[in-house]
């Protein structure tokens, strides 16, 4: 069954929902990837500062990136509180 088919919203418990069947890794790696690429881009516009500068950036947005993408996999994952899935978004992965 789909989306539409079920008629429900892609919102926060449709991404709890599929973190209850083993994407957890997955919603990780996306997040971190996305920082990844924002300090690539964020690295080269500034290498024309100097490669201390831009390089010292980088690793701080790369920390702060990981950090806030582990953060919202724990979130998703229940570890600071439980959620309570609506039993329809179930339907969707199960």
């Amino acid at each position: 069954m789909g989306v539409q088919e079920l008629d429900l919203d892609t919102n926060f418990y449709f991404a709890v929902a599929g973190i209850h069947i083993g994407n957890l890794a997955y919603y990780f790696l996306a997040m971190a990837a996305i920082f990844v690429h924002v300090t690539c881009a964020a690295n080269w516009m500034l290498q024309s500062r100097g490669a201390t500068v831009a390089n010292n950036l980088s690793i701080f947005i790369m920390i702060v990136g990981i950090g806030t993408a582990a953060f919202i996999t724990l979130l998703l994952a229940e570890v600071f509180y439980p959620i309570a899935v609506p039993a329809e978004y179930g339907l969707m992965f199960g």
